[in-house]
């Protein structure tokens, strides 16, 4: 829709096209746009859900938009399909480096910056007790079973999810060597 007048800007990872549009500006690590009267900050945040995913700091109202790196109250997305789960942790780690107050990911409801580490905690736990469990010999099967994660019950996409993220945690830390 604005292809003609919108400068498309994009982490030097991202596809040659997106949506059909060639970005006509590409950037490393960091990168500020001054535009009407906002600065806009874009930030790499490496590789881990894909290689090219971006958060954008909008001042002077510090939001951070941080779309697919973490979400408020809501669990990941299915099994982690495609995705690097030790560079999400760190990912989520560079959201919560950046300085801003209220978080605006890309699905789900708004918070602050506080929820980026409440994530990424529901993301640590759920490693730690999935791979616990496989080193204890337990099967997939079994910890979708026992592991009931279920301080996490209220949050969004919780009981569709539960069970593909406890058995997308399990593939990645097998493919991975975390086991």
């Amino acid at each position: 829709m604005f292809a003609d007048t919108a400068e498309i800007i994009a982490h030097k990872n991202a596809p040659e096209a997106i949506d059909g549009v060639a970005p006509k500006n590409r950037f490393d690590d960091k990168h500020t746009v001054e535009i009407g009267g906002k600065t806009i900050e874009l930030t790499w945040l490496g590789k881990g859900h894909g290689e090219d995913l971006t958060a954008m700091v909008v001042r002077p109202e510090n939001v951070a938009f941080a779309v697919d790196a973490v979400s408020v109250n809501r669990v990941p997305f299915r099994d982690f399909p495609g995705a690097d789960v030790g560079g999400i942790i760190d990912q989520i780690k560079m959201v919560e480096g950046l300085d801003f107050e209220i978080l605006a990911p890309g699905h789900g409801g708004m918070g602050v910056k506080a929820d980026a580490a409440i994530h990424r905690e529901y993301v640590e736990k759920l490693m730690a007790s999935v791979k616990e469990g496989l080193q204890g010999g337990k099967s997939v099967d079994d910890l979708v079973t026992e592991l009931t994660l279920d301080e996490y019950a209220e949050w969004g996409s919780f009981k569709d999810w539960r069970e593909p993220n406890i058995r997308g945690m399990a593939r990645w830390l097998k493919e991975s060597g975390g086991i």
